[in-house]
């Protein structure tokens, strides 16, 4: 079976990474809902609560991580969109101090500060 191969992003001024800049910024991130997350544990966390990811970046020469590369193929298989961005890019991208290799692009889901109390069972929680 053929996998999957995103295409590889090497301009950075490529519509594509430009959006991925535009969300390390709080105007970024407001006018668009979403906003980046990085790491393994990070995306694989996402994964696992059902997050509402939109998309993947990665670079496969700084995924060094079996799991990392494991998790990447599987959100691959799962025909999420993804791109790879070339090393450069990717590390200027990144805020990391050591990379791993991948991120994501997820949805902000907003909870009302009431309901958010309530689900953490806090007894200051005011009553309705």
């Amino acid at each position: 079976m053929h996998e999957y191969k995103p295409p590889l992003v090497t301009n950075p001024r490529d519509p594509r990474y430009l959006a991925l800049r535009s969300l390390q910024t709080s105007q970024g991130r407001f006018r668009t809902s979403l906003y980046l997350i990085e790491g393994i544990r990070h995306l694989a966390r996402a994964v696992e609560e059902h997050a509402p990811i939109e998309s993947v970046f990665f670079n496969p020469s700084i995924l060094s991580n079996r799991f990392g590369r494991k998790l990447v193929r599987r959100l691959l298989q799962s025909r999420l969109p993804a791109i790879r961005l070339s090393p450069q890019l990717y590390r200027d991208l990144t805020l990391a101090t050591e990379p791993q290799g991948i991120g994501a692009v997820l949805r902000q889901q907003y909870v009302r500060f009431e309901d958010f109390s309530r689900a953490r069972g806090d007894a200051t929680a005011p009553d309705p």
